[in-house]
């Protein structure tokens, strides 16, 4: 009887919990930010419902978009060079001695090509860092765009490079063709790698991307 009269008013307090409408006592629901748990953290309410709170986004992208910009100066100035400087140096090779050597030298429009290439490239490269900084996606098919670019010229430029028959004999087609495929593959590895590096932020759930 008596563990009887001391249940009684716990009994009569859960009921009146029990009574009280949801909007007063129930407990308040999960807060998500933008569909999915952020990384801020979690605190509990006396309730025991996890409450989720908006943190700063990952700063992934803003490195990444330093980093970029960075490269794309210096692939600006060197492409630049590269027009300029080879061209002149490779017309001041081909008559050097007195002889003509032009058909052991790369043609002077493969350089000027190459470095216009490359300063498109790094102009591309400096706008794209500058979205990814600014965590817009549209700056990574930017970038990607101009990876493929660098990577097919790197093609153009091993096919365009002269293989004299006087120095490779029999072998001028394999050496060639060797030379050819070695770039290809290599530059597909190495645009490949620096693509995957360039989408970090993108494997991040908070990255802020926009």
């Amino acid at each position: 009887m008596q563990s009887g009269r001391e249940l009684k008013p716990i009994t009569l307090i859960r009921s009146f919990m029990q009574s009280i409408p949801p909007q007063q006592g129930a407990p308040p629901p999960q807060q998500m930010i933008g569909g999915q748990v952020a990384q801020g953290g979690v605190v509990y309410t006396p309730y025991g419902q996890p409450v989720v709170y908006a943190g700063q986004p990952s700063q992934a992208a803003k490195v990444i978009g330093i980093l970029l910009m960075i490269y794309g100066g210096f692939g600006v100035i060197s492409g630049i060079a590269t027009a300029a400087g080879m061209s002149y140096l490779n017309s001041y090779m081909s008559n050097m001695g007195g002889e003509d050597i032009s058909e052991y030298l790369p043609p002077t429009w493969i350089y000027i090509v190459q470095g216009l290439v490359a300063s498109i490239a790094g102009i591309a490269y400096l706008y794209s860092g500058w979205l990814i900084q600014s965590f817009k996606k549209k700056g990574f098919w930017i970038a990607w765009a101009a990876l493929g670019l660098s990577y097919i010229m790197s093609i153009v430029v091993a096919a365009a490079t002269p293989y004299p028959a006087d120095i490779y004999g029999d072998d001028t087609e394999f050496v060639r063709m060797t030379t050819i495929g070695s770039s290809a593959v290599c530059g597909l590895f190495g645009a490949a790698f620096c693509g995957v590096i360039l989408a970090i932020p993108l494997f991040i759930t908070n990255n802020g991307m926009e």
